[in-house]
């Protein structure tokens, strides 16, 4: 006897709501690039799946906004010395 073996999938809501609580508890800029990638790649499953238009530009604006949460600890990095400036001269004269 072969047993058919399934994988429960969790609905497409569930799987939002979880991305952002994990976008909200993210505090180093790992975890939120971590987030934005799982944001991204919900978006590209949702419009290949056909789901809902709405569901795929839901997972978009959570990426987005992991997006813009990096840019300002970036920002904030920077301002307190933890990472070096933008570019500038490189070499001595």
């Amino acid at each position: 006897m072969s047993k058919a073996v399934t994988k429960s999938v969790e609905p497409p809501r569930e799987l939002l709501s979880k991305a952002r609580a994990m976008l909200e508890q993210a505090r180093t800029l790992d975890e939120i690039l971590h987030v934005r990638a799982i944001a991204g790649s919900y978006e590209r499953f949702f419009k290949a799946a056909k789901e809902s238009r709405t569901t795929a530009k839901q997972a978009a604006e959570i990426r987005l906004r992991a997006e813009r949460k990096a840019g300002q600890v970036l920002i904030d990095m920077e301002k307190s010395g933890e990472r070096a400036g933008r570019g500038g001269r490189r070499w001595k004269k």
